[in-house]
């Protein structure tokens, strides 16, 4: 299948260099942009609104995996080849080609689900929006990063799905590669709607959002660079900040969708091309009370993401899809099934379905940026099947529900 990929998690030398040291570009700690930089320059203009898309033919598809009750959140453009300029963001149901509606069609830039998979959250510009999954809806700003050089990007949702925590960064006194950015605020606001609070701000860092835990009144979150992590962070509603050194050779830290744990990727940065088979997995609360998970087979691990509504994350292999646990104990699924990746770009993505029922493969089986195949796997049956896919590879954070049930 053609189309060029989302989010490729594990192409480590391309999100290595979006972690440069201290860079006054935002880090992505969620969700890859879908569309390319240049849509962040482009005018918002009227607020739009989401419409139903006249047409398309309803294609379901027959299978034991899909479920026509969720579906996936895409870019505007639903096209085989890379479109530059805005694309907005669009909405399928997993089990019918066609898109469904589109939401949005000025911009989609970070696009991030809710945990309950009913609203998105969007940057147009220097404004956030969020709008719910539904038909016709009307999206509503939240935030704007007004002061002069300030911009924002990486944000978390809460563990209830009620607000959103936003890192908004200040311009590097110095402007420079690798120059850390003046400071990180953390602003929280209500997806219901409100003044932003902020809750924290951290001078001289690149902070980036993980979790906010409303019954437990935290933020977690981290200070990538280029080559590891300087900090690891967890921050009060009330703003008392405390910052904890991790094993420095750790990336792309991800929090659970309950905020209760964080993992990080295990790297040596000596075994370039930096292949990994471990995972660091503790408590928010405390860095120290983790336990490092090494794989118990032969094989890089080529993508990692916590599963919704568990505390398992779902590790992705050559031929095999394990859901590990922070106590160390783990199942295997096995797929002997899967097409090899291509040796020279041997990226894929993982994701769940909002449910945490599914996952979602894409693969790179070509030797360019858009030959990918996806996947679903059935967690319970083991279960797998190739999708039928036009368009971006689905990305992890971005499955929808589509049904009014909870």
């Amino acid at each position: 299948m053609k189309g060029p990929i989302w989010l490729q998690a594990p192409a480590i030398a391309v999100v290595m260099l979006a972690v440069a040291c201290g860079s006054p570009s935002p880090v992505a700690s969620s969700p890859a942009s879908p569309v390319p930089n240049s849509s962040m320059s482009t005018s918002p203009g009227p607020t739009p609104t989401a419409t139903a898309n006249p047409t398309a033919q309803p294609s379901p598809t027959a299978s034991a995996i899909l479920d026509g009750k969720f579906g996936f959140l895409l870019g505007k453009y639903y096209s085989s080849d890379p479109i530059p300029g805005p694309v907005g963001l669009s909405v399928r149901r997993e089990n019918d080609i066609q898109l469904l509606y589109t939401l949005v069609t000025d911009s989609g830039q970070g696009a991030l689900v809710s945990p309950d998979g009913r609203h998105a959250a969007y940057w147009v510009k220097t404004e956030l929006r969020v709008i719910d999954i539904a038909p016709n809806a009307q999206p509503r700003k939240l935030l704007s990063t007004t002061a002069a050089g300030e911009y924002g990007y990486n944000m978390a949702w809460a563990s209830d799905s009620t607000g959103i925590v936003i890192a908004v960064n200040g311009a590097p006194p110095v402007p420079a590669a690798d120059a850390p950015p003046a400071y990180t605020a953390l602003r929280a606001v209500e997806v219901a709607g409100g003044v932003p609070l902020e809750v924290a701000r951290i001078a001289g860092a690149n902070v980036v959002p993980l979790a906010w835990d409303r019954t437990a009144h935290l933020i977690a979150a981290y200070e990538p660079v280029c080559c590891g992590t300087v900090n690891y962070d967890t921050i009060t509603e009330g703003g008392v900040v405390t910052r904890t050194k991790p094993d420095f050779e750790l990336f792309f830290f991800k929090g659970s969708s309950d905020a209760k744990f964080v993992f990080g990727t295990k790297m040596v940065l000596a075994n370039c091309p930096c292949e990994t088979t471990a995972l660091r997995v503790w408590p928010v609360t405390s860095y120290a009370a983790g336990m490092t998970i090494h794989s118990a087979a032969a094989g890089p691990i080529r993508a990692a993401e916590w599963r919704p509504g568990s505390d398992e994350i779902g590790v992705l292999f050559d031929n095999r899809l394990e859901l590990w646990k922070p106590d160390g104990t783990r199942r295997a699924i096995s797929l002997p099934s899967l097409p090899s990746l291509h040796p020279s770009n041997p990226n894929a993505s993982l994701s769940f379905r909002a449910d945490g029922k599914a996952a979602f493969l894409g693969l790179q089986t070509g030797n360019g940026g858009n030959d990918f195949t996806v996947f679903g796997v059935d967690l319970e049956s083991g279960g797998s099947e190739v999708i039928d896919w036009v368009g971006y590879s689905p990305a992890p954070g971005t499955s929808v529900r589509l049904d009014s049930t909870p």
